[in-house]
């Protein structure tokens, strides 16, 4: 991750965007998300915006109350 702009996470207006964008991807239909190297953030930030995300959009035939299926990547080469 070195070298990498880091996006904080734990601001309130970060969060909003990055939900607003995970809703976009729901409402066309999208139904889970893999988060690439989960390990490197705050698992409260994770919780936040994972928890503000909608319910799966029945329009695309998910059950009413469907929620996304959220893949979080972690590699530990044990340094």
């Amino acid at each position: 991750m070195s070298g990498l702009k880091d996006l904080d996470q734990g601001q309130v207006y970060v969060r909003g965007k990055i939900v607003d964008y995970l809703n976009n991807l729901v409402n066309l239909g999208v139904a889970g998300f893999r988060v690439d190297a989960a390990k490197h953030m705050w698992p409260d930030d994770l919780s936040a915006i994972f928890g503000s995300v909608n319910d799966l959009n029945t329009d695309h035939g998910f059950a009413s109350g469907s929620r996304a299926f959220i893949f979080q990547e972690v590699i530990d080469t044990g340094i």
